[in-house]
């Protein structure tokens, strides 16, 4: 099938009311032009580094760095639970996401705009927290 062909499908499925749209990583890396912190091991560096830098401290004496072997190995579900657990026991998990995610910035609508004018639910794969997914809810990027 042709491009024009899903096209025409994914419109008829949002017509329908039969299409739910599912974004993750990619979506944002697409909205922000390619930031790396929009993507997967984007933001496991950089919630590494600000935990370093935080004085976030991780189960066992070499917690951090098999932390950061497992991001180096390209093992990102192992990296990222050692990185939340030590998160959610700092009490940090909201800090972390205000100070390397909040100045994220949609520098390419296009994708955006397009998943909005399918007027369909969507859901995302990305992190969030209940307190943080409130505030963007409250702000108007499109």
């Amino acid at each position: 099938m042709g491009q024009e062909g899903l096209i025409r499908r994914l419109e008829q499925a949002a017509n329908s009311g039969s299409l739910i749209v599912i974004c993750g990583a990619g979506t944002s890396l697409s909205a922000t032009s390619g930031d790396p912190r929009a993507g997967w091991s984007g933001f496991l560096d950089s919630a590494l580094t600000w935990c370093q830098q935080s004085n976030v401290h991780f189960e066992g004496a070499d917690g951090y760095a098999r932390a950061h072997a497992d991001l180096q190995a390209g093992d990102l579900v192992s990296a990222a639970d050692k990185i939340q657990r030590a998160l959610e026991k700092a009490g940090e998990w909201t800090r972390l996401l205000t100070e390397t995610m909040g100045d994220l910035r949609l520098t390419d609508p296009s994708i955006a705009k397009l998943i909005r004018r399918l007027g369909s639910p969507i859901a995302t794969t990305n992190y969030r927290s209940e307190e943080h997914t409130s505030e963007l809810q409250s702000r108007q990027y499109l």
